[in-house]
């Protein structure tokens, strides 16, 4: 079960308005998020249902290396990971469009140790990306 950020459809609207379209794109609370089934830059594969299991919350994070607030913000989630997994909290990044070579060794060089998919390019990304907005 999750909520999605959607950016607001015009930054310049009053905040009342951004919110109201913010509150409108989100995936409900309670409503269940969409399945996926994707491999990790090592090729072993992580199925969103089944990692979900006895967790009690689980935020998905779409990155992709090119972008660098993405790169920024993953060593926080690293932070957050270690703090709470134990807690039963997980995190899976989602990858969109960088090769498993430049994902795995971005990876291993940062010392992430929280779960990572690639989500592929164009129409494959768009079955996962778009769902969650």
């Amino acid at each position: 079960l999750a909520q999605r950020p959607v950016p607001p459809k015009d930054p310049n609207a009053p905040v009342v308005d951004r919110l109201a379209t913010l509150e409108k794109d989100l995936i409900p609370v309670g409503k269940q998020v969409p399945d996926f089934d994707l491999p990790q830059a090592d090729g072993t594969r992580i199925n969103l249902y089944k990692a979900l299991a006895g967790k009690k919350a689980t935020l998905i994070n779409f990155w992709f290396h090119g972008c660098p607030p993405c790169r920024r913000e993953l060593p926080e989630l690293q932070k957050m990971y270690e703090e709470l997994k134990d807690k039963g909290f997980q995190i899976i990044a989602v990858n969109r469009g960088d090769s498993p070579e430049v994902v795995g060794r971005f990876w291993n060089e940062s010392g992430f140790t929280f779960p990572h998919v690639l989500g592929g390019t164009g129409a494959e990304y768009q079955k996962i990306g778009k769902p969650y907005g």
